[in-house]
């Protein structure tokens, strides 16, 4: 009788298998909506308190500062949709409800998530400054000058 619990590991973990090898896609079904590519939502989305980036390869990083602070760095996205997407890790993640895809608003591109408006700064960013923006704190670096000597030589 004592070989019996030796035989049952092997045999309970022969089931457990096909159960553990799914990964998390069998944890939470996918978003409904039909599916986008992650062109359309790629971006530095910036809202109140909450910042996310989503590359064009489909990988997040969402950082939420308000109340409990939340911060998910260098996860992939599965099954974006237009009407949301998820976000996990070995079956624990998280939802993200679109209301609204990314759209133009007065020349600034905005996204609702989760009921937060957000606006893409990376498409601020790749547009010109105006006139003003000397005056205005960017919150990075000055830009560093490469000074080159100019040399006389004679011929």
């Amino acid at each position: 009788m004592k070989t019996a619990p030796r035989l049952l590991l092997p045999t309970i973990l022969s089931l457990l298998a096909p159960l553990l090898s799914t990964g998390a896609t069998a944890c939470t079904p996918a978003p409904k909506g039909t599916p986008i590519g992650f062109d359309v939502v790629a971006g530095d989305w910036q809202g109140p308190g909450v910042s996310m980036q989503i590359s064009e390869a489909g990988v997040i990083k969402y950082e939420n500062t308000r109340g409990t602070r939340t911060e998910i760095t260098g996860l992939p996205i599965a099954a974006l949709t237009s009407t949301g997407f998820d976000v996990s890790l070995f079956g624990f993640g998280t939802h993200f409800s679109i209301e609204a895809l990314p759209h133009d608003v007065d020349g600034v591109r905005k996204m609702t998530v989760d009921g937060i408006e957000y606006t893409d700064h990376a498409a601020e960013a790749a547009t010109p400054a105006d006139n003003d923006s000397h005056d205005k704190p960017s919150g990075l670096p000055p830009a560093a000058t490469v000074v080159s000597p100019t040399l006389d030589v004679e011929r």
